[in-house]
């Protein structure tokens, strides 16, 4: 295989996107008791900015672990937050590290927390759910929900009809054909056509199949089969708007092309602001040099000395707009060549519509219609 399988990111980004899904399957009581109308909050960012505080060692953790924050149906304003940990092969200090995170959780947020392991790998420590430290007659013990996909039943996973069971056969299939990519294969086809066939919303299939592609990593031969006998699945036409629809586009584009349209965006935008704050701190400069000419002609003693002074702040104001000039045009140009890739690509390659390309970038028919004709795309 090309590269080490991406469980914990994969992982990670659907349960980001289907949460309820996630706890019906994983954690069925607590799931019956959640409050829907109030929205899960993710906090695993706010998490690990405490735990870089306090332990350097687990920055690298960052994009691994999930916080979730949900309301129960208890007639009170009543928290709970749900710690999930994906882990691999590389686990064997997984219960002391499940402890740590506890009492981090405990100190920010209080103490409602359950937590829960998924080894997503053919091996599990043998201190695999629960920590325990003794000395003399004194110690703590905690206990956390595991997981292990490596036990589960295919027969079981089929049947079921959350999202979930998906997902784990996925990552069992991964487990179960290490070294054998003719049958990783095979398994990747077939459960992308069960992505597309099976009862699930437009979006749960849309994600399970980004999950499959991306977490059944194959050669690049049958990589390439795999696309030519999927690329149908990533139309995105016939689906509803929903509040996960700019996700899941914009995760048909990082797909397709390897950037995220919204990234490259966002570092657009802060690309222009900071051609606009370097604009003000030119005119800024040059104000200062006025009234430092000001000061040296009022001042005749030290005119000398001060009018030197202002060739100085000259030299640096005229260097600072030359800057202002430099960063203003590139943020342009890049900004203009972001929207021309973005048009054409998604006209080209994604087989968008003017009007939908239209929606998408915010730009006019005009624009969109002149980028098409300078590529030769459509008819002027």
């Amino acid at each position: 295989m090309r590269h080490a399988i991406p469980f914990d990111k994969n992982w990670k980004e659907i349960v980001t996107y289907l949460a309820s899904d996630f706890i019906a399957f994983f954690i069925p009581d607590l799931y019956r008791i959640i409050d829907f109308s109030v929205e899960f909050e993710h906090l695993e960012q706010d998490f690990f900015s405490v735990l870089e505080q306090n332990d350097q060692q687990h920055q690298r953790k960052k994009t691994t672990d999930k916080l979730i924050k949900v309301k129960l149906l208890d007639d009170t304003t009543h928290y709970l937050f749900i710690h999930i940990e994906f882990q691999g092969e590389k686990g064997q200090n997984i219960a002391e590290r499940m402890y740590r995170y506890y009492r981090r959780i405990e100190e920010k947020h209080g103490n409602a927390i359950t937590a829960l392991v998924i080894y997503t790998a053919h091996t599990v420590p043998k201190q695999h759910n629960e920590y325990v430290c003794e000395y003399f007659g004194s110690g703590i013990r905690y206990k956390f929900n595991t997981y292990q996909v490596r036990k589960q039943s295919e027969a079981t996973l089929l049947a079921s009809d959350n999202p979930f069971a998906l997902v784990v056969l996925a990552n069992l299939c991964v487990i179960n054909t290490k070294g054998d990519a003719q049958r990783r294969f095979e398994y990747k086809k077939h459960l992308l056509e069960l992505a597309e066939r099976a009862n699930y919303t437009r979006e749960q299939a849309m994600f399970l199949h980004f999950f499959v592609l991306e977490l059944m990593i194959l050669p690049e031969d049958l990589e390439d089969e795999i696309r030519k006998q999927n690329s149908h699945h990533l139309n995105i036409n016939p689906m509803k708007h929903t509040k996960n629809s700019h996700r899941i586009l914009d995760r048909v584009i990082q797909h397709e092309f390897g950037v995220s349209m919204f990234q490259a965006m966002k570092e657009t935008r802060t690309a222009q602001k900071e051609a606009r704050t370097a604009q003000k701190e030119a005119e800024a400069a040059h104000r200062k040099v006025e009234l430092a000419e000001k000061k040296a002609r009022q001042e005749v003693l030290a005119a000398e000395k001060r009018a030197k002074e202002a060739e100085i702040a000259r030299e640096k104001a005229e260097l600072a707009e030359k800057r202002a000039k430099e960063a203003d045009q590139k943020a342009k140009e890049q900004a203009d060549e972001t929207l021309k890739n973005t048009i054409i690509r998604s006209y080209q390659k994604l087989g968008l519509s003017i009007p939908q390309i239209v929606e998408l970038t915010e730009q006019t028919i005009d624009k969109v219609e002149s980028v098409l004709v300078s590529a030769k795309l459509i008819e002027k």
